[in-house]
Protein backbone atom coordinates (compact mmCIF):
# COMPACT_ATOMS: atom_id res chain seq x y z
CA UNK A 1 0.00 0.00 0.00
CA UNK A 2 1.62 3.52 -1.05
CA UNK A 3 2.28 6.09 1.93
CA UNK A 4 0.27 9.01 2.43
CA UNK A 5 2.93 11.06 0.95
CA UNK A 6 2.33 8.73 -2.14
CA UNK A 7 -0.77 8.79 -2.43
CA UNK A 8 -0.95 12.68 -2.25
CA UNK A 9 1.35 12.71 -5.31
CA UNK A 10 -0.42 10.57 -7.23
CA UNK A 11 -3.51 12.23 -6.93
CA UNK A 12 -1.61 16.01 -7.66
CA UNK A 13 -0.30 14.29 -10.86
CA UNK A 14 -3.63 12.85 -11.83
CA UNK A 15 -5.39 16.05 -11.56
CA UNK A 16 -2.73 17.88 -13.60
CA UNK A 17 -2.70 15.63 -16.51
CA UNK A 18 -6.72 16.32 -16.41
CA UNK A 19 -6.53 19.80 -16.55
CA UNK A 20 -3.73 19.62 -19.36
CA UNK A 21 -5.83 17.23 -21.01
CA UNK A 22 -9.37 19.32 -20.71
CA UNK A 23 -10.50 22.58 -22.43
CA UNK A 24 -9.87 25.35 -20.16
CA UNK A 25 -13.19 27.70 -19.56
CA UNK A 26 -11.68 30.26 -21.65
CA UNK A 27 -11.29 27.62 -24.90
CA UNK A 28 -14.73 26.25 -24.00
CA UNK A 29 -16.39 29.36 -24.02
CA UNK A 30 -14.72 30.06 -27.59
CA UNK A 31 -16.09 26.97 -29.20
CA UNK A 32 -19.52 28.12 -27.69
CA UNK A 33 -19.37 31.77 -29.38
CA UNK A 34 -18.07 29.55 -32.55
CA UNK A 35 -20.34 27.59 -33.04
CA UNK A 36 -23.12 29.89 -32.59
CA UNK A 37 -21.56 32.01 -35.09
CA UNK A 38 -21.27 29.43 -37.80
CA UNK A 39 -24.15 27.49 -36.66
CA UNK A 40 -26.67 29.50 -38.84
CA UNK A 41 -24.90 28.84 -42.57
CA UNK A 42 -25.28 25.38 -42.00
CA UNK A 43 -28.21 23.81 -44.09
CA UNK A 44 -29.64 19.92 -44.70
CA UNK A 45 -29.74 18.93 -48.43
CA UNK A 46 -32.42 16.72 -48.90
CA UNK A 47 -31.96 14.38 -52.39
CA UNK A 48 -34.72 11.97 -53.99
CA UNK A 49 -32.61 9.65 -56.57
CA UNK A 50 -33.35 9.19 -60.11
CA UNK A 51 -33.29 5.35 -59.27
CA UNK A 52 -35.81 6.00 -56.54
CA UNK A 53 -35.31 6.52 -52.53
CA UNK A 54 -34.36 9.57 -50.69
CA UNK A 55 -31.82 10.72 -48.33
CA UNK A 56 -29.83 13.51 -46.99
CA UNK A 57 -26.76 14.90 -46.40
CA UNK A 58 -25.29 18.33 -45.20
CA UNK A 59 -23.90 21.74 -46.71
CA UNK A 60 -23.23 25.55 -45.96
CA UNK A 61 -23.51 28.65 -47.71
CA UNK A 62 -20.83 30.68 -48.11
CA UNK A 63 -22.23 33.11 -50.20
CA UNK A 64 -25.17 35.35 -48.73
CA UNK A 65 -27.41 35.33 -51.95
CA UNK A 66 -28.06 31.40 -51.81
CA UNK A 67 -24.66 29.83 -52.76
CA UNK A 68 -24.46 26.18 -50.95
CA UNK A 69 -21.47 23.92 -50.62
CA UNK A 70 -21.82 19.99 -50.33
CA UNK A 71 -20.45 16.81 -51.40
CA UNK A 72 -21.22 15.89 -55.31
CA UNK A 73 -21.98 11.89 -54.05
CA UNK A 74 -24.96 14.16 -52.00
CA UNK A 75 -26.65 15.15 -55.13
CA UNK A 76 -25.45 12.63 -58.09
CA UNK A 77 -28.22 10.93 -59.15
CA UNK A 78 -30.61 13.27 -57.44
CA UNK A 79 -33.93 14.08 -59.51
CA UNK A 80 -34.80 17.05 -57.14
CA UNK A 81 -32.79 18.79 -54.51
CA UNK A 82 -34.23 20.78 -51.74
CA UNK A 83 -32.62 22.91 -49.08
CA UNK A 84 -33.34 23.62 -45.51
CA UNK A 85 -32.48 26.56 -43.99
CA UNK A 86 -31.69 27.22 -40.10
CA UNK A 87 -34.90 29.69 -40.46
CA UNK A 88 -36.94 26.79 -40.97
CA UNK A 89 -37.58 27.41 -44.90
CA UNK A 90 -37.32 24.44 -47.33
CA UNK A 91 -35.99 25.72 -51.00
CA UNK A 92 -35.53 23.71 -54.09
CA UNK A 93 -32.14 23.92 -55.01
CA UNK A 94 -30.35 23.57 -58.39
CA UNK A 95 -26.52 22.12 -59.17
CA UNK A 96 -24.36 25.33 -60.64
CA UNK A 97 -21.17 23.10 -60.33
CA UNK A 98 -19.78 19.91 -59.31
CA UNK A 99 -16.07 18.04 -58.97
CA UNK A 100 -15.41 14.54 -58.24
CA UNK A 101 -12.07 13.01 -58.19
CA UNK A 102 -10.73 10.15 -57.16
CA UNK A 103 -7.64 8.23 -58.16
CA UNK A 104 -7.21 4.66 -56.39
CA UNK A 105 -4.30 2.96 -56.36
CA UNK A 106 -3.99 -0.76 -55.99
CA UNK A 107 -4.34 -2.96 -53.84
CA UNK A 108 -7.46 -0.54 -53.23
CA UNK A 109 -6.19 2.71 -51.25
CA UNK A 110 -6.89 6.07 -51.49
CA UNK A 111 -4.84 8.75 -53.48
CA UNK A 112 -7.00 11.47 -54.40
CA UNK A 113 -10.27 12.42 -53.20
CA UNK A 114 -11.99 15.35 -54.07
CA UNK A 115 -15.70 15.43 -54.26
CA UNK A 116 -17.74 18.33 -53.98
CA UNK A 117 -20.81 20.37 -55.31
CA UNK A 118 -21.99 24.24 -55.71
CA UNK A 119 -25.91 24.20 -55.28
CA UNK A 120 -28.23 27.45 -55.80
CA UNK A 121 -31.75 28.54 -53.58
CA UNK A 122 -33.21 31.41 -54.15
CA UNK A 123 -32.07 33.82 -51.42
CA UNK A 124 -30.49 37.42 -50.43
CA UNK A 125 -28.76 38.54 -46.93
CA UNK A 126 -28.27 34.66 -46.06
CA UNK A 127 -26.11 33.67 -42.98
CA UNK A 128 -22.89 32.73 -44.41
CA UNK A 129 -19.16 31.45 -43.37
CA UNK A 130 -16.09 32.53 -44.68
CA UNK A 131 -13.37 30.09 -46.57
CA UNK A 132 -10.52 29.19 -44.96
CA UNK A 133 -6.55 28.07 -45.94
CA UNK A 134 -6.51 24.42 -46.03
CA UNK A 135 -2.74 25.15 -46.99
CA UNK A 136 -2.06 26.17 -43.23
CA UNK A 137 -3.18 23.01 -41.87
CA UNK A 138 -0.84 21.36 -39.38
CA UNK A 139 -0.85 17.52 -38.40
CA UNK A 140 -2.65 17.83 -34.68
CA UNK A 141 -4.55 20.81 -35.19
CA UNK A 142 -7.99 21.07 -33.94
CA UNK A 143 -11.33 21.35 -36.45
CA UNK A 144 -14.70 21.14 -35.92
CA UNK A 145 -17.24 19.28 -38.03
CA UNK A 146 -20.99 20.49 -38.50
CA UNK A 147 -23.34 19.10 -39.94
CA UNK A 148 -26.67 16.85 -39.64
CA UNK A 149 -25.64 12.86 -39.14
CA UNK A 150 -27.53 9.96 -40.09
CA UNK A 151 -30.02 7.97 -37.92
CA UNK A 152 -29.75 10.81 -35.58
CA UNK A 153 -31.99 13.03 -36.80
CA UNK A 154 -32.50 16.28 -39.08
CA UNK A 155 -34.00 18.51 -36.90
CA UNK A 156 -30.82 20.28 -35.00
CA UNK A 157 -27.17 20.64 -36.44
CA UNK A 158 -24.69 18.37 -34.34
CA UNK A 159 -21.06 19.65 -34.02
CA UNK A 160 -17.75 16.63 -32.97
CA UNK A 161 -14.54 17.80 -32.79
CA UNK A 162 -11.06 16.72 -33.60
CA UNK A 163 -7.64 16.99 -35.04
CA UNK A 164 -5.94 16.47 -38.31
CA UNK A 165 -4.16 13.13 -38.21
CA UNK A 166 -3.00 13.05 -41.74
CA UNK A 167 -2.43 15.53 -44.58
CA UNK A 168 -3.38 13.86 -47.93
CA UNK A 169 -3.35 14.99 -52.05
CA UNK A 170 -6.62 16.44 -52.22
CA UNK A 171 -7.88 16.00 -48.50
CA UNK A 172 -7.50 15.23 -44.86
CA UNK A 173 -7.69 12.91 -42.51
CA UNK A 174 -9.17 13.91 -39.13
CA UNK A 175 -10.46 11.38 -36.15
CA UNK A 176 -13.65 13.45 -35.36
CA UNK A 177 -16.83 11.18 -36.04
CA UNK A 178 -18.42 11.29 -39.06
CA UNK A 179 -21.67 9.65 -39.91
CA UNK A 180 -23.21 9.51 -43.48
CA UNK A 181 -25.78 12.43 -43.29
CA UNK A 182 -22.53 14.53 -42.14
CA UNK A 183 -21.54 14.46 -45.91
CA UNK A 184 -20.79 17.74 -47.31
CA UNK A 185 -21.07 19.55 -44.05
CA UNK A 186 -18.42 22.14 -42.96
CA UNK A 187 -15.73 21.76 -41.19
CA UNK A 188 -13.94 25.01 -39.22
CA UNK A 189 -10.70 25.43 -37.29
CA UNK A 190 -10.68 27.43 -34.34
CA UNK A 191 -11.05 30.95 -35.93
CA UNK A 192 -14.19 29.89 -37.83
CA UNK A 193 -13.20 29.48 -41.53
CA UNK A 194 -14.26 26.47 -43.31
CA UNK A 195 -11.40 24.53 -44.10
CA UNK A 196 -12.76 21.57 -45.34
CA UNK A 197 -15.94 19.51 -46.37
CA UNK A 198 -17.01 16.44 -44.54
CA UNK A 199 -16.77 13.76 -46.31
CA UNK A 200 -16.72 10.14 -45.28
CA UNK A 201 -16.75 8.18 -41.71
CA UNK A 202 -14.67 4.69 -41.81
CA UNK A 203 -13.07 2.47 -39.36
CA UNK A 204 -14.55 1.60 -35.60
CA UNK A 205 -16.80 4.03 -34.77
CA UNK A 206 -16.37 6.44 -37.89
CA UNK A 207 -13.48 7.70 -36.27
CA UNK A 208 -10.73 7.45 -39.32
CA UNK A 209 -12.74 10.87 -41.17
CA UNK A 210 -11.58 11.93 -44.84
CA UNK A 211 -12.05 15.63 -45.26
CA UNK A 212 -12.32 17.41 -48.79
CA UNK A 213 -9.26 20.25 -48.76
CA UNK A 214 -11.33 23.81 -48.99
CA UNK A 215 -8.61 24.92 -51.43
CA UNK A 216 -8.82 21.79 -53.59
CA UNK A 217 -12.52 23.33 -54.65
CA UNK A 218 -11.65 26.96 -53.89
CA UNK A 219 -11.69 27.89 -57.81
CA UNK A 220 -14.90 26.27 -58.24
CA UNK A 221 -16.50 27.70 -55.63
CA UNK A 222 -15.46 31.08 -56.70
CA UNK A 223 -16.23 31.10 -60.86
CA UNK A 224 -19.42 29.54 -59.61
CA UNK A 225 -20.83 32.58 -58.23
CA UNK A 226 -20.80 34.18 -61.83
CA UNK A 227 -22.43 33.59 -64.78
CA UNK A 228 -20.97 32.46 -67.96
CA UNK A 229 -17.99 31.57 -66.05
CA UNK A 230 -15.87 28.55 -66.24
CA UNK A 231 -17.20 25.33 -65.20
CA UNK A 232 -15.54 22.12 -63.59
CA UNK A 233 -18.45 19.83 -64.33
CA UNK A 234 -15.73 17.05 -63.79
CA UNK A 235 -15.93 13.04 -63.21
CA UNK A 236 -13.35 11.34 -62.83
CA UNK A 237 -13.30 8.32 -60.81
CA UNK A 238 -10.67 5.49 -61.29
CA UNK A 239 -12.27 2.34 -63.63
CA UNK A 240 -15.01 5.01 -65.33
CA UNK A 241 -12.20 5.30 -67.97
CA UNK A 242 -13.19 2.16 -69.24
CA UNK A 243 -16.73 2.89 -69.77
CA UNK A 244 -16.14 4.97 -72.71
CA UNK A 245 -17.51 8.28 -73.68
CA UNK A 246 -21.36 8.86 -72.79
CA UNK A 247 -22.52 11.18 -75.25
CA UNK A 248 -25.67 10.78 -77.57
CA UNK A 249 -24.73 9.57 -80.75
CA UNK A 250 -21.99 7.22 -80.15
CA UNK A 251 -21.44 4.15 -82.36
CA UNK A 252 -20.40 0.38 -81.89
CA UNK A 253 -20.64 -2.18 -84.35
CA UNK A 254 -19.88 -5.48 -82.89
CA UNK A 255 -19.32 -9.04 -84.38
CA UNK A 256 -21.24 -12.14 -83.11
CA UNK A 257 -19.33 -15.26 -84.34
CA UNK A 258 -20.98 -18.75 -83.37
CA UNK A 259 -19.64 -21.60 -82.90
CA UNK A 260 -22.55 -24.96 -82.24
CA UNK A 261 -19.98 -27.05 -79.84
CA UNK A 262 -21.47 -30.42 -79.56
CA UNK A 263 -25.05 -29.42 -80.92
CA UNK A 264 -26.65 -29.98 -84.25
CA UNK A 265 -27.18 -26.17 -84.44
CA UNK A 266 -25.76 -24.24 -87.34
CA UNK A 267 -22.50 -21.75 -86.58
CA UNK A 268 -22.21 -18.27 -88.42
CA UNK A 269 -21.58 -14.64 -87.52
CA UNK A 270 -23.62 -11.46 -87.75
CA UNK A 271 -22.89 -8.09 -86.61
CA UNK A 272 -24.91 -5.13 -84.71
CA UNK A 273 -25.01 -2.17 -84.03
CA UNK A 274 -25.47 -0.04 -81.06
CA UNK A 275 -25.98 3.64 -80.76
CA UNK A 276 -26.42 5.86 -77.39
CA UNK A 277 -29.91 7.73 -77.78
CA UNK A 278 -30.56 9.30 -74.50
CA UNK A 279 -27.89 10.84 -71.69
CA UNK A 280 -28.83 12.46 -68.39
CA UNK A 281 -26.15 13.98 -66.39
CA UNK A 282 -27.33 14.17 -63.23
CA UNK A 283 -24.62 16.03 -61.20
CA UNK A 284 -22.17 14.01 -62.29
CA UNK A 285 -23.51 10.51 -62.35
CA UNK A 286 -24.68 9.77 -65.60
CA UNK A 287 -28.50 7.83 -67.09
CA UNK A 288 -28.29 7.23 -70.55
CA UNK A 289 -30.07 4.81 -72.62
CA UNK A 290 -28.65 2.85 -76.12
CA UNK A 291 -30.56 0.92 -78.44
CA UNK A 292 -29.27 -2.05 -80.72
CA UNK A 293 -30.34 -2.89 -84.29
CA UNK A 294 -32.56 -4.97 -83.34
CA UNK A 295 -34.29 -2.62 -81.36
CA UNK A 296 -33.72 -3.51 -78.04
CA UNK A 297 -33.53 -1.39 -75.73
CA UNK A 298 -30.83 -0.78 -72.23
CA UNK A 299 -30.75 1.46 -69.81
CA UNK A 300 -27.04 2.37 -67.77
CA UNK A 301 -26.23 4.27 -64.50
CA UNK A 302 -22.88 5.33 -63.78
CA UNK A 303 -21.65 6.65 -60.67
CA UNK A 304 -18.54 7.01 -58.47
CA UNK A 305 -19.01 3.25 -57.41
CA UNK A 306 -19.30 1.77 -61.00
CA UNK A 307 -21.16 0.81 -64.06
CA UNK A 308 -24.65 -0.32 -63.66
CA UNK A 309 -27.34 -2.04 -65.48
CA UNK A 310 -30.81 -0.64 -64.42
CA UNK A 311 -33.76 -1.55 -67.05
CA UNK A 312 -34.06 -3.32 -70.40
CA UNK A 313 -36.53 -3.71 -73.18
CA UNK A 314 -36.04 -6.64 -75.53
CA UNK A 315 -38.96 -7.70 -77.64
CA UNK A 316 -40.75 -10.88 -76.12
CA UNK A 317 -38.97 -10.53 -72.58
CA UNK A 318 -39.64 -8.87 -69.27
CA UNK A 319 -36.87 -8.62 -67.05
CA UNK A 320 -37.07 -7.36 -63.49
CA UNK A 321 -33.92 -5.91 -61.25
CA UNK A 322 -34.10 -6.11 -57.88
CA UNK A 323 -31.28 -4.22 -57.87
CA UNK A 324 -28.99 -3.05 -60.10
CA UNK A 325 -27.13 -4.81 -61.79
CA UNK A 326 -23.17 -4.20 -61.81
CA UNK A 327 -21.48 -4.43 -64.89
CA UNK A 328 -18.08 -2.50 -63.62
CA UNK A 329 -17.22 -2.24 -59.96
CA UNK A 330 -14.92 0.41 -58.99
CA UNK A 331 -12.54 0.88 -57.92
CA UNK A 332 -10.63 -1.14 -60.78
CA UNK A 333 -8.19 -3.37 -59.01
CA UNK A 334 -7.79 -7.34 -59.90
CA UNK A 335 -9.21 -9.46 -57.12
CA UNK A 336 -12.64 -7.10 -56.92
CA UNK A 337 -15.75 -9.40 -57.13
CA UNK A 338 -19.65 -9.00 -57.23
CA UNK A 339 -22.45 -10.89 -57.82
CA UNK A 340 -26.27 -10.12 -59.83
CA UNK A 341 -29.58 -11.48 -60.14
CA UNK A 342 -32.22 -10.66 -62.17
CA UNK A 343 -35.71 -11.93 -63.32
CA UNK A 344 -36.86 -12.65 -66.85
CA UNK A 345 -39.90 -13.70 -68.16
CA UNK A 346 -41.04 -14.83 -71.36
CA UNK A 347 -44.00 -12.85 -72.68
CA UNK A 348 -45.17 -15.84 -74.77
CA UNK A 349 -44.65 -18.97 -73.07
CA UNK A 350 -44.99 -17.11 -69.23
CA UNK A 351 -42.38 -19.16 -68.44
CA UNK A 352 -39.87 -17.10 -65.79
CA UNK A 353 -35.90 -17.00 -64.86
CA UNK A 354 -33.94 -16.40 -62.24
CA UNK A 355 -30.11 -15.64 -63.34
CA UNK A 356 -27.65 -14.88 -60.97
CA UNK A 357 -24.55 -13.70 -62.45
CA UNK A 358 -20.94 -14.33 -60.46
CA UNK A 359 -17.92 -11.58 -61.57
CA UNK A 360 -14.35 -10.67 -61.03
CA UNK A 361 -11.90 -8.59 -62.19
CA UNK A 362 -8.80 -11.12 -63.19
CA UNK A 363 -6.75 -8.40 -64.73
CA UNK A 364 -6.19 -4.30 -65.92
CA UNK A 365 -2.87 -5.11 -67.99
CA UNK A 366 -4.07 -6.99 -70.85
CA UNK A 367 -3.08 -7.12 -74.49
CA UNK A 368 -6.05 -8.13 -77.10
CA UNK A 369 -6.56 -7.80 -80.64
CA UNK A 370 -10.16 -7.04 -82.32
CA UNK A 371 -10.94 -6.27 -85.73
CA UNK A 372 -11.13 -2.94 -84.89
CA UNK A 373 -7.77 -2.59 -83.76
CA UNK A 374 -5.39 -3.72 -80.77
CA UNK A 375 -5.59 -2.50 -77.50
CA UNK A 376 -3.26 -2.57 -74.71
CA UNK A 377 -3.69 -1.52 -70.13
CA UNK A 378 -7.44 -3.52 -70.94
CA UNK A 379 -9.23 -4.68 -67.94
CA UNK A 380 -10.48 -8.61 -68.24
CA UNK A 381 -13.08 -9.69 -66.40
CA UNK A 382 -14.24 -13.05 -65.68
CA UNK A 383 -17.08 -15.03 -64.09
CA UNK A 384 -20.61 -17.22 -65.13
CA UNK A 385 -24.45 -16.89 -65.25
CA UNK A 386 -26.67 -19.69 -63.71
CA UNK A 387 -30.37 -19.69 -65.37
CA UNK A 388 -32.54 -21.33 -63.77
CA UNK A 389 -36.50 -22.00 -64.26
CA UNK A 390 -38.55 -20.07 -60.91
CA UNK A 391 -41.04 -23.00 -60.79
CA UNK A 392 -39.15 -25.96 -59.50
CA UNK A 393 -35.83 -24.31 -59.44
CA UNK A 394 -34.08 -26.47 -62.28
CA UNK A 395 -31.26 -25.33 -63.99
CA UNK A 396 -31.60 -24.44 -67.45
CA UNK A 397 -28.10 -23.41 -68.16
CA UNK A 398 -24.47 -22.43 -66.62
CA UNK A 399 -21.89 -20.94 -68.44
CA UNK A 400 -18.62 -19.20 -68.05
CA UNK A 401 -17.69 -16.00 -69.61
CA UNK A 402 -15.12 -13.37 -69.63
CA UNK A 403 -15.28 -9.67 -70.53
CA UNK A 404 -12.42 -7.55 -72.15
CA UNK A 405 -12.51 -3.43 -71.72
CA UNK A 406 -10.12 -1.20 -73.13
CA UNK A 407 -9.80 2.29 -71.89
CA UNK A 408 -12.26 4.78 -73.57
CA UNK A 409 -13.93 2.12 -75.72
CA UNK A 410 -15.72 -0.05 -73.05
CA UNK A 411 -15.86 -3.70 -74.06
CA UNK A 412 -14.08 -4.85 -77.05
CA UNK A 413 -14.10 -8.58 -76.72
CA UNK A 414 -16.05 -11.11 -74.93
CA UNK A 415 -16.40 -14.92 -74.93
CA UNK A 416 -19.42 -16.52 -73.23
CA UNK A 417 -19.24 -20.74 -73.06
CA UNK A 418 -22.43 -22.50 -72.35
CA UNK A 419 -21.27 -25.98 -70.06
CA UNK A 420 -22.70 -29.24 -71.46
CA UNK A 421 -23.29 -28.12 -74.74
CA UNK A 422 -19.94 -26.64 -75.56
CA UNK A 423 -21.56 -23.69 -77.45
CA UNK A 424 -19.65 -20.78 -78.15
CA UNK A 425 -20.56 -16.88 -78.31
CA UNK A 426 -17.21 -14.74 -79.72
CA UNK A 427 -17.88 -10.90 -79.58
CA UNK A 428 -15.59 -8.16 -81.23
CA UNK A 429 -15.61 -4.77 -81.85
CA UNK A 430 -15.67 -3.85 -85.65
CA UNK A 431 -15.63 0.22 -85.44
CA UNK A 432 -16.41 2.98 -82.71
CA UNK A 433 -17.94 6.04 -84.09
CA UNK A 434 -18.26 9.11 -81.26
CA UNK A 435 -19.93 12.40 -82.77
CA UNK A 436 -16.91 15.12 -83.72
CA UNK A 437 -18.49 17.64 -81.24
CA UNK A 438 -17.64 14.99 -78.96
CA UNK A 439 -14.35 13.58 -79.65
Amino acid sequence: MPSIRASTILLVLALSMSLLLSPAPQAQAQYEDLIARVKPAVVLVQVKHVLGGEGHGSGFLYNPSGFVLTNQHVVAGAKSISVVLSDGRTLPATVVDYIRRIDYACPPRVETWIDAAVLKVEGAGLPTIPLGDSATLRQGQEVLVLGFPGGVGTEEVSVTRGIVGALRAGWFQTDATMLPGNSGGPVVDREGRVVGLATFGTGQFFKIGGVVAINSVRRMAEFALTPGAPRAQEFRVTGSEYVGPIVVGRKRVMRITYDPGNTSNKGGSAEYTTEITQVVNLAGAFLYTYRDSDGDEFQNFLDADGLFRVADSEKGWKTTFREPRVLLGFPTCAGLSWKNQWLRQNLSSGAAYQITESSRIQSTKEEVSTPAGGFSQVLQEGGGFEVVETKGGQVVFRSTSTFWWAPGMGVVRSVEERQGTNERWLYELLSHIVPTSSQ
